[in-house]
């Protein structure tokens, strides 16, 4: 006679030996299941907000701005940046409309953040007017830079990342000194000189 109680543990034994050997199989799965997925995700881009921020952080002004107020300006029709009252450094940010390029001296900091949906803006007279002052202009795009902006944040289509790129002549012309970290989080890197 057999007895039943070994019979289900041998049976109970073998089921439990199919299981861990299905088991990786099923991690294995799950786990590209998720990979897929996350990587198929679309790349959330950082909000202007953002951009500026963590550029008036990292960045030094040659003379403190007055009574702890920090003025961001913006010419008419771009986004309209959410950071009145905020404080960034002990320093509370007010934003203001300029309408015209003359009146970007009374500003600290100058973002040239086109709407995406309008065509390309001509941004030279406002860089014209900063000129060598001690006004921090960050701007949308190579071109930027290119006519003498200061901070360029850049999307790159190929990594699905924005990026940013820093010229250093227009800051270190208006007194302005960077930190270490922006330089060394900057894309793409640049060469190495000989």
């Amino acid at each position: 006679m057999i007895d039943p109680s070994c019979e289900t543990a041998r049976n109970h034994g073998h089921v439990a030996r199919e299981f861990r050997s299905g088991r990786p199989r099923v991690v294995r799965t799950l786990l590209v299941v998720m990979l897929s997925s996350f990587l198929s995700l679309p790349v959330i881009a950082v909000t202007p907000e953002t951009w500026v921020t963590s550029f008036i952080r990292f960045v030094e002004w040659p003379q403190a701005p007055a009574d702890s107020t920090f003025i961001v300006c913006q010419p008419p029709d771009t986004p309209e940046l959410d950071l009145a009252g905020k404080q960034v450094r002990g320093l509370t940010l007010l934003v203001m409309r300029v309408a015209r390029p003359r009146d970007v001296s009374r500003c600290n900091l100058f973002v040239a953040w086109g709407q995406p949906s309008k065509a390309s803006v001509d941004w030279q007279p406002w860089i014209t007017a900063i000129g060598d002052a001690p006004v921090l202009s960050v701007g949308l795009g190579e071109r930027f830079c290119e006519i003498g902006g200061a901070m360029c944040v850049t999307s790159n289509e190929a990594v699905g990342r924005e990026n940013y790129r820093v010229n250093l002549d227009v800051l270190a012309r208006a007194g302005f000194k960077v930190n270490a970290q922006l330089l060394r989080k900057q894309f793409p890197r640049q060469a190495k000189a000989e």
